[in-house]
């Protein structure tokens, strides 16, 4: 059965035809599960019992459709297919290219109910807007992408059917101006319509085909020039008006050699964000920092390890380990020309030592900042920002109409009430408005979108009546200043009594939200927040997530904290997103995986928050729950460090704790932590949770979590160059995982793991063939899972082999396949081992210039997101290709690092690898003895663990060989081998790293293997 709810309202598939019954799952359609108390006092709200009426219609469609619901008794879900949801579906993921195929009709086309009630009814027409809207926006855009490539006539049409949707609200002006640009470039006739009823709001449409078809073009120009230059500046919405004198004076000191440090500072309200982001946008037009522009918001961090996070993120850096986020950040920008926008530093001015700590480090980094304090530092340029310019009340309408103040009015106004034409009569009372808000942004903003409930002059009055002044949120205001609170309030009491309740609870989320988690925490329904949007107490963004401004999201928390039980509510959020997980979860494992790995970083603020809330009201279980499911998400996301302190914290917590959570769940949990510990090769610790966690489900009669805890074992026996320990306990936990069968994608993504781990421990022992063999099985597994990221890791296992053998053409085929997969899915830790081997790829085709780039890049990802011991294997193969361009100052800083993190981490076999490094560099050096000693060492190394020399390496070890004995003498050369076989292997290293001249102050670290 699936339900039909566009062109109509039927259930396909079944006889069923009662109208209520269906307009209910219609409801359960779009809105999601409901408790039926909400379902039957709104389709049954004259009913003298509700609660039976609905009980009837449960009865009737579990009679006459079977299986179409999920009652619990308690919420009521649907349980089949729909049109909408397909729909739904296919905006949030910006496949617009569907809509015209399931956008089918009006949604509930000619279907009307005689007794439904008026809440019901405006749920019906406002739900068939919002569809209508959605559909509209995603065919608006999709033709805008189609005349950038140059399709013009393609453009046509999309932009025609956007133009003629059936269901959809009259056109506000701004998007008559796109349809008119896109309809005239495609030469549709529809273009005269458009421009006719732009007439009707006093717009003249000057354009015609090739100025049109120039623009797109010109547009493709600037991103084709801009696209270089990094940045994560999000889109603006809205038209920015005015403030010219204040984005000149703002790039004359962002270009300024003199100034490093530009802080905005003005009030609440006053614009200070969108006027730095338009100087953002600015600045990347004019390319002048050609390394990039980015923007960080702050607005919900209170400690600087928390703004460090959050530049590091928007920078597209990965920590992890026990890194120092401010020495991540300092060793990216270096020298580099970076401009970054710190937004709402107010409430962080006790961290300002990390603004003056990053100028001093990064010579060429300018930080814009925006602030309702000074951030006193010496670097400081102040630009104080005021409301927009306000004409005076005696103005004449046609000087005032070419303001700031009033054209913001107009345009916002217009989105209010579309007739909306300003005239003499109404020219006092707007200049009033503004006047009272100071030219407040935000302030006329939400001034206008009062303008559809109330005349101008009442609007005035009430503002007037009731202004007041926010002394704890403008405690550096002038006297006299006035604040937006009334502004608010007047929004607030304009409210139903529902829809505060639901502005309320809407409080909870963080870093924004989606319709349905709004449904399903706050009960909000599309009316609702179609209410919340006309009145700009929610903003709704183009891929349909809904956000508020800073202020307004303060104001909702006070109400929330007014009105009711906060921790109901912050439970059922913390619920939501733990569903959102648990659903999550299974899918980044399969063909899904992208897609979720984006909803999941969209909603990481949302996660944390419901973190938070667990750990601060001892919620353990739920905590432990989501911090589990989230494992798979912070490794792939390269959030190691995250993960890890907050799963170990929750696990401290609940043992300390009176309550006990079930077994299962802190197994769970125990394992996650592990899995985190091992990814940044922690494996001492991560055997320890392990082993804690393979006790608890011991206890359950459990035993899947050993094959977990021997492949870490196997990787600590690696680490240690213990190669017979290794491949046992890889091939005992492969012969589990296959006795375990192949139950599902997870069991078999555990014969993946395994047979991957092996194929890395025989390939560096030099067992190529049957390395290459497991893979060819691992791949085949994968492939019949359409499972893209095991694909992907096991393309870059083979390369790893190929390249092991000097293969450099099967090496480039393979790692770029890798590549091409990791890019697709997001998965940096993968492009960074992908590129090293694209440069060791070049280096065995003796292609040393192109090796150079990808191991530069890949050395850097390595770092960023792991720290020192996952990079070490990056560093050594740049310290190879640099050592064969002779570039000996880049080798020695390689070597050095590459090899302090082998020896206190492993694995022994890199250890090998950085003391033949020190050995090939000491010949340019011209020291030729300690040469021939610390290749002995590393070639008795080797010889102990098993480990032989690749191929790929033995062109070196050859002519280093000649070239040694030459130097030398056979003689004084044999002298030197015997001397470095019987030299213990600590003092090799200490020797090697003090080969560099600034190593004096290296210490070698106590070393974390045995």
């Amino acid at each position: 059965m699936r339900l039909q709810t566009l062109n109509g309202l039927r259930l396909e598939g079944a006889d069923f035809h009662r109208p209520k019954p269906l307009l209910l799952l219609a409801y359960l359609a779009v809105e999601g599960a409901k408790d039926r108390r909400h379902l039957a006092e709104l389709f049954w709200p004259e009913a003298s019992e509700p609660s039976t009426s609905l009980r009837v219609a449960l009865g009737q469609l579990r009679k006459g459709a079977t299986g179409v619901l999920n009652d619990d008794g308690e919420r009521v879900a649907l349980g089949l297919e729909t049109d909408v949801t397909a729909l739904f579906e296919a905006v949030r993921e910006g496949r617009f290219e569907l809509l015209p195929g399931l956008y089918s009709g009006v949604f509930l086309e000619g279907f009307v109910l005689p007794d439904w009630g008026a809440e019901l009814e405006e749920w019906v027409y406002a739900t068939r807007e919002f569809l209508a809207s959605q559909v509209r926006g995603g065919l608006v855009r999709l033709a805008e992408s189609e005349a950038e490539r140059g399709h013009f006539l393609e453009a046509a049409k999309y932009a025609a059917s956007a133009y003629q949707l059936r269901g959809a609200a009259p056109l506000e002006p701004d998007d008559l101006g796109r349809l008119h640009v896109l309809l005239t470039a495609g030469d549709h006739s529809l273009a005269s319509a458009v421009q006719r009823e732009a007439r009707e709001f006093g717009l003249e449409f000057l354009i015609d085909s090739s100025k049109a078809k120039k623009r797109f073009a010109q547009s493709l120009e600037i991103t084709d020039a801009t696209r270089a230059i990094a940045h994560n500046l999000p889109v603006s919405k809205t038209s920015f008006i005015g403030r010219d004198l204040e984005l000149v004076e703002i790039g004359n000191a962002l270009s300024s050699d003199e100034v490093r440090l530009v802080t905005l500072l003005g009030p609440g309200g006053i614009g200070k964000t969108r006027l730095a982001l338009q100087a953002a946008h600015d600045q990347l037009q004019e390319s002048h920092f050609e390394k990039g522009v980015f923007f960080v918001a702050l607005e919900n961090l209170t400690a600087g390890d928390q703004v460090l996070r959050a530049v590091a993120a928007a920078l597209s850096l990965k920590l992890a380990g026990n890194t120092d986020p401010l020495e991540v950040i300092q060793k990216f920008i270096a020298q580099k020309s970076i401009l970054i926008v710190l937004d709402n530093f107010e409430q962080l001015t006790s961290e300002v030592e990390l603004v003056s700590r990053l100028l001093e480090t990064c010579p060429n980094l300018v930080l814009l900042v925006t602030s309702r304090e000074r951030l006193q530092l010496e670097e400081e340029f102040v630009l104080p920002i005021l409301g927009v310019p306000v004409p005076a009340q005696d103005s004449l309408l046609a000087d005032a109409e070419l303001s700031d103040a009033v054209r913001l009015f107009v345009q916002r106004t217009k989105r209010a009430r579309l007739d909306f034409a300003l005239s003499e009569t109404d020219l006092p009372a707007v200049l009033e408005v503004c006047r009272l808000v100071e030219g407040s942004p935000l302030g006329i903003e939400l001034a206008a979108a009062l303008v559809k409930m109330l005349p101008l002059p009442e609007i005035a009055s009430e503002i007037a009546r009731n202004l007041d002044v926010l002394e704890t949120r403008t405690r550096n205001t002038k006297e006299g200043h006035r604040s937006l609170r009334v502004v608010f309030e007047q929004s607030w009491q304009r409210l139903s009594s529902r829809e505060q309740a639901v502005f309320a609870q809407l409080a909870v989320f963080q870093g924004g939200f989606t319709r349905e988690a709004a449904s399903e925490v706050a009960g909000a329904t599309i009316p609702v927040l179609g209410t919340l949007v006309d009145r700009s107490l929610l903003r709704v963004n183009a891929d349909g997530r809904y956000d508020r401004h800073v202020l307004v999201h303060q104001y909702a928390t006070q109400k929330l904290e007014l009105m009711m039980d906060v921790q109901i509510i912050r439970e059922r959020h913390a619920k939501c997103f733990l569903a959102l997980a648990q659903m999550a979860d299974p899918e980044l494992y399969g063909a899904s995986k992208a897609i979720w790995l984006v909803r999941l970083a969209l909603e990481h603020e949302n996660l944390r928050t419901a973190l938070d809330w667990a750990e601060a009201r001892g919620e353990y279980e739920l905590g432990l729950r989501l911090a589990g499911t989230l494992k798979n998400y912070w490794m792939i996301r390269g959030h190691l460090r995250e993960g890890s302190e907050r799963l170990e914290h929750l696990l401290k917590l609940e043992a300390g704790s009176a309550s006990r959570v079930p077994v299962t769940v802190r197994a769970t949990a125990l394992t996650g932590a592990a899995w985190l510990m091992h990814a940044h090769d922690n494996f001492a610790q991560a055997t320890k949770l392990f082993e804690e966690s393979a006790v608890l489900r011991q206890t359950l009669g459990e035993t899947g979590g050993l094959e977990a805890a021997l492949v870490n074992e196997a990787m600590l026996a690696r680490a240690e160059g213990d190669y017979v320990r290794a491949t046992t306990l890889l091939e005992e936990s492969l012969s589990r995982h296959r006795e375990a069968g192949n139950r599902d994608s997870i069991g078999r993504d555990g014969i993946g793991l395994s047979l991957s781990r092996l194929a890395l421990v025989l390939c560096e022992q030099g067992e190529y063939t049957r390395a290459d063999a497991l893979c060819e099985e691992s791949l085949a597994l994968h492939r019949a899972l359409d499972d893209r990221g095991g694909i992907a890791a096991t393309l870059l296992a083979q390369s790893d082999i190929a390249r092991e053998q000097g293969d450099g053409v099967r090496t480039r085929v393979l790692a770029e396949e890798s590549l091409k997969l990791f890019e697709d899915l997001g998965e940096e830790w993968g492009i960074a081992f992908a590129l090293n081997n694209l440069a060791l790829a070049a280096y065995a085709q003796g292609d040393l210039e192109n090796a150079h780039a990808p191991a530069l890049e890949s050395v850097s990802k390595a770092r960023t997101l792991w720290g020192a011991a996952p990079s070490a294997e990056s560093l050594a193969s740049l310290a190879l290709i640099a050592l064969a361009r002779n570039d000996l100052e880049q080798a020695r800083a390689a070597l050095c690092e590459s090899l302090t993190a082998a020896w206190k981490y492993g694995p022994r076999w890199l250890v090998a690898v950085g003391l033949e490094g020190f050995s090939w560099l000491a010949v340019g050096e011209s020291r030729a003895e300690r040469s021939v000693e610390l290749l002995a060492v590393a070639t008795a190394l080797r010889t102990s663990i098993g480990a032989p020399l690749p191929p790929l390496r033995q062109g070196f070890f050859e002519r280093w060989h000649h070239k040694t004995q030459a130097l030398l003498g056979t003689e004084l050369w044999h002298h030197c081998w015997q001397s470095g076989t019987t030299m213990p292997l600590e003092n090799a290293v200490k020797f090697a790293l003090e080969l560099h001249p600034e190593s004096s102050s290296i210490t070698v670290p106590v070393r974390k293997i045995s």
